[in-house]
């Protein structure tokens, strides 16, 4: 079984979407937090990212929409780097 691989990233504000209601509108909940920390981020989980979110896979087919406070280039090249640090 292979292992799974890490990045560190400082994440602050995050959301998450849950799904959709009757109505096909978006069912998200907004989370503050009071100082962005350095977490590991699984790379397996990472669906998207752009300048201002990362997007992660949860369970039962939720996102999280995470705020960042690491450049976009730097994330960049963590994902890209042909060997991602397996912690």
């Amino acid at each position: 079984m292979a292992k799974r691989k890490f990045i560190e990233v400082t994440l602050g504000n995050y959301s998450i979407l849950h799904g959709y209601n009757d109505s096909n509108e978006e069912v998200k909940e907004f989370k503050q937090v009071d100082t962005p920390k350095k977490q590991l981020l699984a790379t397996d989980t990472i669906v998207a990212v752009d300048e201002e979110y990362i997007v992660t896979s949860q369970l039962k087919g939720r996102l999280c929409f995470w705020e960042y406070s690491n450049s976009f280039e730097e994330i960049q090249e963590k994902l890209c780097r042909k060997t991602v640090s397996p912690y």
